[in-house]
């Protein structure tokens, strides 16, 4: 079972003795684990179990992994930052596609997407620390930050000269230099956070399609990055939650704690 990348909380007792499941994936974007999260998960018999982040999500509470098959290690990227996970030995037999200190990347070769999840803040780019999407850049349609992400770095996606769509998640407070420089197709750009971001030069420097930007209807700033605002559909502070068709499953308890 793969979890999908974009989810950020695994609940109370989401997977609590769930015999079904022989094995998980569960994406960088996580982070937090609540109790009982996978007490007893696949009753003993689990075979698979791995972590694409970098650094092991919260644990709140007790017993997230009681009950897990006796000897099974954690699949971890190789530049996984910790000795174990949640207490748990760890294999670091996984790929890292590292670029931040807790952050990572996926590409979707099929649709050209590229996905930047996990903790915290890009690597600044320039010539000595190149983007590891450099020999695909031309080749990247959309990108999206994710909401753990806390900045874009300086030269993130420069020259991503067929990227069209572009959803910036609601922490990022800074955006480098030259990030979205010579995105000359780029024209859907969309901001998930209330406040306006710090930004340094040239942010989207000869993006010549992109008008505006749209953000939530309560965003506090009066532009975005020097760029005019459209305006949008969003609004996370008007008591409506919008829930896509995509979503097969909402777990017990889910909205518990929503005011």
């Amino acid at each position: 079972m793969n979890i999908p990348d974009g989810v950020t909380v695994i609940g109370y007792q989401a997977f609590h003795w769930d015999k079904q499941i022989k094995s998980i994936v569960i994406p960088a974007s996580v982070l937090t684990i609540k109790e009982f999260a996978f007490y007893f998960v696949g009753a003993n018999a689990m075979e698979s179990m791995s972590f694409l982040g970098l650094k092991c999500p919260k644990i709140e509470g007790y017993y997230s992994f009681t009950g897990l098959k006796e000897g099974l290690s954690v699949k971890v990227p190789t530049c996984y930052k910790e000795k174990n996970f949640a207490g748990l030995p760890i294999d670091n037999s996984l790929p890292c596609y590292e670029c931040g200190e807790n952050v990572i990347y996926r590409y979707e070769e099929s649709t050209g997407e590229l996905f930047i999840t996990g903790k915290g803040t890009m690597y600044n780019f320039n010539e000595n620390r190149k983007t590891p999407w450099l020999s695909y850049i031309s080749s990247i349609k959309s990108v999206s930050v994710g909401t753990g992400v806390t900045s874009i770095g300086t030269n993130s996606f420069t020259d991503g000269d067929n990227m069209v769509n572009a959803t910036i998640g609601c922490n990022v407070s800074n955006i480098g230099n030259n990030a979205f420089k010579g995105c000359s197709k780029l024209e859907n750009v969309k901001y998930l956070g209330m406040e306006a971001p710090t930004y340094g030069t040239d942010v989207f420097y000869k993006c010549k399609k992109l008008e505006c930007i749209d953000v939530p209807t309560n965003y506090s700033g009066n532009n975005f990055c020097g760029k005019k605002l459209c305006g949008s559909e969003h609004s996370f502070d008007s008591g409506y939650l919008t829930i896509p068709s995509t979503v097969l499953l909402i777990i017990s308890l889910f909205f518990i704690h929503f005011n």
